[in-house]
């Protein structure tokens, strides 16, 4: 009943947290870039479409995380074993997401900040899918580093 009551405490306080963060920055942007709503259907969709299934989302990873978090700290430091260091694969692999979503965020924002006009349909699909592109290119390079300079494990 106890960890029934944690579960569900953690997953109210991210859905709440989640709801009024993404609602919230929603309404902002849309006052700062000064969106005109004249009929309510932007606010609308914001406050009863996307802001709850943010909610759920950010519950369920509250509902999640948290619990563990928890059990982590209060674990007795003489039960606290020495961690096992990553194998090779899966440095590779955290690696490999980290570098992809940094080179992603970074293409995508230049190539969504400055305003562009393109002549044809292939100049704006190309420049539109570039994100993916440089991100799996960063994602293998960084893999391939780390897979080559990997020491084996004993």
């Amino acid at each position: 009943m106890r960890k029934l009551l944690l579960l569900t405490l953690c997953f109210l306080g991210g859905a709440i947290v989640t709801y009024l963060a993404v609602v919230g920055g929603l309404l902002w942007h849309a006052q700062a870039n000064q969106l005109a709503d004249p009929g309510g259907g932007m606010t609308m969709g914001i406050v009863f479409v996307i802001g709850p299934i943010a909610a759920v989302h950010g519950g369920l990873i509250a509902a999640l995380a948290i619990p563990g978090w928890l059990r982590r700290r209060n674990r007795r430091p003489s039960a606290a074993a020495e961690p096992k260091p990553w194998t090779p694969k899966t440095r590779a692999v955290v690696a490999a997401v980290s570098a992809g979503l940094a080179a992603f965020a970074v293409v995508w924002l230049a190539t969504r900040i400055p305003q562009m006009s393109f002549r044809t349909y292939a100049a704006a699909l190309v420049v539109s899918l570039s994100p993916y592109g440089f991100g799996f290119a960063a994602a293998a390079i960084a893999a391939m580093l780390v897979l080559r300079n990997a020491q084996p494990t004993k």
